[in-house]
């Protein structure tokens, strides 16, 4: 941090602490950075295992008690600063005799060296001057002046993300050409008019200062430097700033007139407030006058994003996971063109404008969650709301495209439907426990979305009124049949299209048409796909629907088809590789946004930062890992037409394969004496539960008459515990592990049971029915009684948990921003222990070794981007 900001002019003596010195509970490193300012160190903060800066007072004013009491005081109200485009304060100490500063480390550029280097591209310089104004909003919002905003006190964090750093600071600290004139105090390079001949300053300083940070940006030079300071200040108070067109072309004019106002002389023709600042460069960057439109260079792959959006049907997700039926459709080519609107593997939903001119996107950012704005003929996007920790997803706008509707998962839980105007500002929460895309009426009047009521089982269609009110279950149904969203309005407001699954005789899903006035079903496809959401888009002629499916392959991916109403002919739009998901079309049916990925994985063994990669696969335990007592790993994969279970020694070699890849198979669990598999099944049609020999041979199924999951031996290895949908809930049940009846746990709701080292109890999620939250529960195998409830951090995933051996701690994944990395929950309810430091690359499964000394993992990238598709019909 600040190591590269240039040495101040004055001089001072400094006392370089040597690498290793203890400066309370921290620990320095190396020395980063000397000025005016003082000393600014590297340090690792022993308690919380974290890199920081130490800014220590500068050594000429340590006997001044007036500075000492003002260095105290500001930055304590510096830290009360939690923005994600300021430098985070984290407390002031003092060691010999010095106060200093600890705060947020930011390994990254500054924006003096941007400035001066390659021009940067128009649309990334008013994303990051957009970002400033917002961390500046906060601040003065709470009565802190900067005072010292310069190009040198902004750094680009490893993200590319803006921060300002120093707030509430400059008044003691010197800079580069620091010069005081009576009370002055600052760059003068960047000094108001005010500033610069000793006035007093409020926030219109700030954003002249910032208008020079900005002017520097485009042009790669100040507007009011010269050769000397006095020059200089000079300059400041009488001259006007050369136009910006004389050092750069093609700067759009409504720039020009913003950067005029930022260096306005009289403060009360300058800008009032940042928040005015960033929404006229926010509405500039939505007209499309930033930019020169550049096109997006397509990708040659991308991959599958596993964000976790708390209620968004996160049981269903883990039991419906790759369940295949058979079905007719023959692949044809369509002349559809593609067009990529987004490269960075971030921007995970998107919606398009119904007039086709604008684009709201969803994507990860520096492991927090952000939605933008941008038009759909440029390449700019402006960050409407976030980066914030809650995930954020389902994007859709308004029918008239005022706004624009979003999931945020609060708590890492129940979704929460909000609104937010298409300029930004602060959203309204509208409903909550929405788990889709929300369909509008023909008229605007009322949306459609699914709701699943863990609980109870029920899946079904929710209307309600476009404010939220007047809440009505369209249809419903549970156990051996049930309906999902998103839904579609159809163009004459009378029918609804939704998802139906089920799984008798074989499972599969359906794409139904609902009566709004009563909820008949009285339309469905003659054809049969594999289970799970549509994302069904009714055309505007009422004649043709899109959606994005799976076909009968066990292998297949999600992809996009055109289906005709009322006849059913599918004909097959995307040919490739990739999955699509989250459609949405504009009002004149020309024009839709989908997402696109892929899914690749390969398995890692090892633990803490000592890994190793033992395939060269695509899918390589995508459907679960397991390590067995006599240190071998079973891998579910697809290695061929299908997925199959492989067994290897731990460093990949002898791998054979154990059970038949004919039908889906997931989700192996090993005997804990090592001679015995379980595993899911589709070979019967449905899944079931099924039991062999660890070579695969004398193959026995289980349960063959319900919708049953997950299948783990007991530590004794005489049962086997599976969760299962044949009841309607999401309930836990076990069988002999040599067959026998099944015997039902517990009436409680309950996902991903991992059984206790003793046997005696199981961790896995439920949700609270008095917060409808989805929290991580210790269940008694022989009561059925939830003993014990954890809260759920946000990022944890609800895939599966492991136990550490000696029952203390509960091992989970946590995902933020596309990466992947093992937490330990400890059961007493202390903070979750971050086990592994990947910086890429999602974690799709896992299992401990049974000394409870490494893991293995199934790691891959995840990555997915939006593209444009026209001329699909």
């Amino acid at each position: 941090m600040e190591n590269n900001e240039p040495r101040d002019d004055n001089t001072s003596t400094f006392s370089v602490m040597a690498a290793g010195t203890k400066v309370g509970h921290y620990q320095i490193i190396e020395k980063i950075g000397a000025g005016g300012m003082g000393e600014v160190y590297l340090a690792q903060d022993t308690r919380l295992d974290r890199r920081v800066a130490l800014k220590f007072m500068p050594a000429q004013y340590a006997n001044d008690q007036d500075f000492v009491s003002r260095f105290r005081r500001e930055a304590q109200a510096a830290a009360r600063l939690d923005h994600p485009n300021i430098v985070t304060v984290f407390e002031v100490g003092e060691h010999g005799g010095r106060p200093f500063i600890a705060m947020q480390y930011v390994e990254g550029q500054n924006l003096h060296d941007l400035a001066h280097g390659t021009p940067l591209a128009m649309h990334r310089t008013i994303d990051m001057a957009i970002q400033i104004c917002e961390g500046l909003q906060k601040a003065h919002g709470i009565g802190i002046v900067h005072r010292d905003i310069k190009t040198a006190n902004i750094l680009l964090d490893t993200d590319r993300r803006p921060k300002i750093v120093d707030f509430g600071l400059a008044t003691i600290q010197g800079g580069e050409k620091l010069t005081k004139v009576g009370s002055t105090i600052g760059t003068v390079a960047y000094m108001s008019p005010e500033q610069a001949q000793g006035g007093e300053v409020d926030q219109r300083s700030d954003l002249f200062s910032f208008g020079v940070v900005l002017y520097e940006l485009i042009a790669g030079r100040t507007p009011f430097k010269r050769d000397t300071d006095v020059a200089t200040m000079r300059a400041i108070t009488t001259d006007t700033p050369e136009p910006l067109a004389r050092y750069r072309a093609n700067v759009p004019d409504d720039l020009q007139r913003i950067i005029d106002k930022l260096l306005q002389r009289d403060p009360a023709l300058r800008y009032q407030t940042a928040g005015d600042v960033a929404a006229d460069l926010k509405r500039m960057a939505i007209s499309g006058s930033s930019v020169q439109v550049v096109p997006v260079p397509a990708k040659k792959s991308t991959l599958w994003l596993k964000v976790v959006i708390g209620a968004v049907v996160v049981v269903a997700a883990v039991a419906l996971f790759m369940k295949m039926s058979p079905t007719t459709v023959e692949p044809q080519r369509a002349q559809v063109q593609f067009t990529p609107i987004t490269d960075d593997g971030t921007s995970y939903s998107g919606a398009i404008s119904p007039d086709g001119k604008y684009l709201a996107i969803a994507r990860t950012e520096g492991g927090q969650f952000s939605l933008s704005v941008r038009q759909v003929a440029t390449k700019t996007s402006v960050r409407i709301y976030g980066p914030i920790e809650n995930s954020l997803g389902s994007v859709s706008f308004s029918p008239d495209g005022n706004y624009i509707y979003f999931l945020e998962s609060e708590s890492g839980n129940q979704a929460i439907l909000k609104r937010i105007t298409t300029l930004g500002g602060s959203p309204t929460a509208i409903l909550r426990n929405v788990q889709s895309r929300i369909s509008w009426s023909p008229d605007g009047s009322q949306m459609a979305f699914g709701r699943e009521d863990r609980n109870s089982g029920e899946f079904g269609i929710i209307l309600a009124n476009a404010d939220g009110s007047s809440e009505r279950v369209l249809i419903s149904a549970k156990g051996a049949s049930w309906y999902t969203g998103p839904a579609s309005w159809s163009p004459d407001g009378k029918l609804i299209l939704c998802g139906r699954g089920k799984w008798k005789p074989k499972i599969h899903s359906e794409l139904v048409a609902v009566q709004v006035a009563d909820g008949k079903e009285v339309w469905q496809t003659s054809l049969n796909w594999s289970l799970g959401g549509f994302d069904p888009a009714w055309l505007p002629d009422g004649k043709a629907i899109l959606v994005c499916a799976r076909s009968e392959s066990a292998t297949a991916r999600s992809q996009i088809y055109l289906i005709q109403y009322p006849s059913g002919k599918a004909d097959r739009v995307s040919i490739d590789l990739d999955q699509y998901f989250g459609l949405n079309v504009t009002a004149d049916g020309l024009t839709a946004v989908v997402s696109q990925s892929q899914e690749r994985s390969n398995i890692w063994v090892g633990a803490g930062t000592d890994w190793k990669q033992i395939t060269t696969g695509k899918q390589e335990g995508m459907f679960g890992v397991e390590w067995s007592s006599d240190d071998h790993i079973y891998i579910a994969s697809q290695r061929t037409d299908a997925t199959g279970i492989w067994k290897s020694a731990l460093d990949g070699s002898g791998a054979e394969q154990v059970v038949s890849g004919e039908s889906i198979v997931h989700s192996p669990s090993v005997s804990p004496d090592g001679r015995s598999i379980t595993y899911t099944s589709l070979s019967l049609g449905v899944p079931s539960i099924w039991r062999a020999d660890s070579d695969g041979k004398n193959a026995k199924v289980l349960t063959a008459d319900g919708e049953d999951y997950k299948p783990s031996f007991t530590p004794d290895g005489k049962w086997i515990i599976f969760m299962s949908w044949r009841s309607g809930p999401l309930l836990l049940y076990r069988v002999p592990a040599m067959g026998g009846e099944l015997v039902k746990i517990s009436d409680q709701s309950f996902s991903s049971p991992a059984i206790s080292p003793d046997g005696k109890s199981l961790a896995g999620f439920y949700t609270d029915s008095a917060d409808s939250e989805i929290k991580i529960g210790i269940l008694e195998i022989e009561s059925g009684r939830v003993i014990k409830t954890l809260s759920r951090p946000a990022a944890v995933e609800t895939d599966k948990l492991v136990w550490t051996k000696d029952g203390k701690h509960l091992i989970g994944v946590e995902t933020k921003s596309n990466i992947s990395n093992l937490v330990s929950l400890p059961i007493d309810g202390g903070a979750p222990i971050q086990l592994t430091q990947f910086s890429s690359e999602a974690i799709r499964s896992f299992d401990l070794s049974p000394d409870g000394k490494r893991f293995v993992l199934s790691r891959g990238p995840a990555n997915v981007d939006l593209l444009l598709m026209k001329n699909f019909r």
